[in-house]
């Protein structure tokens, strides 16, 4: 038996073992959906708190290695490389930012389910407004973190959250849920494996984590009410090239080479290289050259005011203090180039083609000259992006509401139906970018 089938079992055996406790000390047997109280994923293993970082060692090659191996289904190094790249790119990390807050200061509210049982659909919507009332006045396990994880999913294409129950009497009702880090999660499958796209839990670099061994396991092993699971494609291609920072990761190498050549040309035009020169009896001292000051005094340079002038341009730094003989002198050498480098040209168009990746527009965080209307519509534009992901954390969270009544059959009667998440904002937006726009 192989160390996979061994940790699946005995992962099965336990999950097995809680179901039963759950189910006879609650005495729901008929119930057809519930969960187990057990923390599963949490905490995560001592190793998630130090990925690789690969700096300057970052190639061409090297990436395209990367991709292979992500297309595999090993998504550990590129969570590590997509994760470097925020933490390198403050124009990104602000774009991201847009798109992820505007959902988490977005208002929600529970509505009733549809249904034929009113008064039942009533209730339900009551108790799951309370629980959501409480998430969001949690100074932990926020309601903001979960609605922000869930609109990071477009980034990373999946986002994955333990959910945590607890029993208040006869309830059983949703506590508060943790999120997974994506770098936990593999898309690698052994060989024969039926579903091979199948989310896996995997901790590779722990030998003491259930979920380690060379695949992980499988998410589907554990109870359907155990995690909630939201992925998304914003791209339309397999799960494992899907995701926002698949489209823009060879930007983002552009990106980063960029900047290190325009470190460099900069260092290069503000501390530029310097020659020192002496009367010879040379062309330059005959011929008068712009910029340059002639050495045409009465005799030539010593040696030893030669060396002193070798010393002082060997020693060129911010304390130099010196006195040279009018036969020699320093100059810098001048540089001739453009009022705007290429390299921040270069940074200037990337950074728009990840603006208008990540929202659609590239003015929307950084204004620019043009036509009132043309920034209305980049405006308006926007909000398409918000509208959609402002509708996934409504089905996301409605899901839960969902294994919730199920979960509590002596609450609500079977049948009842599930409560929804909405935003009223999401009509407002509506009505306010169908109205037509008038000037005061």
């Amino acid at each position: 038996m192989s160390l996979l089938t061994r940790i699946v079992d005995a992962a099965g055996a336990g999950l097995g073992a809680a179901f039963d406790t759950w189910t006879g000390a609650t005495g729901a047997k008929s119930v057809s959906t519930t969960s187990h109280l057990h923390v599963i994923a949490q905490p995560a293993p001592p190793t998630e708190r130090d990925p690789a970082v690969l700096g300057n060692r970052l190639t061409p090659a090297l990436l395209a290695a990367l991709i292979a191996q992500r297309n595999q289904g090993w998504m550990q190094p590129w969570i590590d490389l997509g994760g470097e790249f925020l933490q390198k790119n403050p124009h990104l990390v602000s774009q991201l930012a847009i798109r992820r807050e505007s959902v988490v200061e977005t208002r929600f509210e529970v509505r009733v389910g549809r249904g034929t049982s009113s008064l039942a659909a009533s209730k339900a919507a009551d108790a799951c407004g309370a629980m959501l009332n409480a998430w969001q006045s949690r100074p932990t396990h926020a309601w903001s973190d979960l609605v922000a994880h869930l609109t990071s999913a477009l980034w990373w294409q999946r986002s994955v959250h333990e959910v945590m129950w607890a029993r208040d009497g006869r309830e059983l009702r949703l506590d508060h849920l943790v999120a997974v880090h994506p770098r936990r999660l593999s898309l690698a499958a052994p060989p024969g494996e039926p579903d091979a796209t199948a989310l896996r839990l995997h901790d590779p670099d722990d030998p003491e984590s259930p979920f380690s061994g060379p695949y992980g396991v499988p998410l589907s092993r554990f109870h359907a009410d155990k995690f909630l699971v939201h992925t998304a494609s914003p791209l339309g291609l397999q799960p494992t090239c899907d995701g926002l920072f698949a489209a823009a990761v060879w930007y983002l190498l552009m990106y980063e080479w960029s900047w290190r050549d325009l470190m460099a040309l900069i260092e290069l035009l503000g501390r530029p290289a310097h020659i020192g020169y002496y009367a010879a009896g040379g062309a330059r001292a005959a011929h008068p050259t712009p910029g340059v000051a002639k050495l045409d005094g009465v005799r030539m340079a010593t040696d030893a005011e030669v060396d002193k002038l070798r010393r002082v341009v060997m020693g060129i730094s911010g304390s130099l203090r010196d006195v040279l003989a009018d036969t020699t002198r320093v100059e810098p050498l001048r540089y001739d180039h453009d009022v705007t480098p290429l390299q921040r040209e270069t940074l200037e168009h990337l950074e728009r083609l990840l603006s208008k990746l990540v929202n659609g527009a590239d003015s929307i965080s950084d204004l620019r000259p043009g036509a009132r209307a043309a920034q209305e519509v980049m405006y308006a534009q926007s909000f398409t992006f918000w509208r959609s992901d402002v509708r996934r954390v409504c089905a996301a969270v409605s899901w839960l509401f969902a294994r919730y009544v199920a979960a509590n059959p002596r609450l609500f009667p079977e049948g009842t139906p599930a409560p929804e998440l909405w935003s009223p904002e999401l009509d407002a937006a509506r009505d306010r970018l169908a109205s037509p726009r008038t000037n005061p």
